[in-house]
């Protein structure tokens, strides 16, 4: 999950060169709030369909985190 009201850091630059090559949902969180989080290089490193967007304040986009989970968890069976 990032926090799309702000920029990457060194620690999320670590993280994604840990996690990019593995199947993984990448949540951008906040989007409630101005967007600073530097979209084109989350596009970059991970698949289009498995990055959404959410506001778990607001609770929009919570029904497609739910959606997606089922989907990769019944692959994985």
């Amino acid at each position: 999950m990032l926090d799309s009201s702000r920029p990457l850091d060194d620690e999320d630059f670590e993280i994604i060169e840990l996690i990019k090559s593995k199947k993984v949902i990448v949540v951008i969180n906040k989007i409630d709030l101005p967007m600073k989080l530097d979209l084109d290089i989350i596009k970059s490193n991970f698949s289009e369909e498995n990055i959404l967007f959410a506001s778990i304040n607001t609770e929009k986009g919570i029904e497609d985190i739910k959606q997606k989970l089922k989907i990769l968890y019944s692959q994985e069976r």
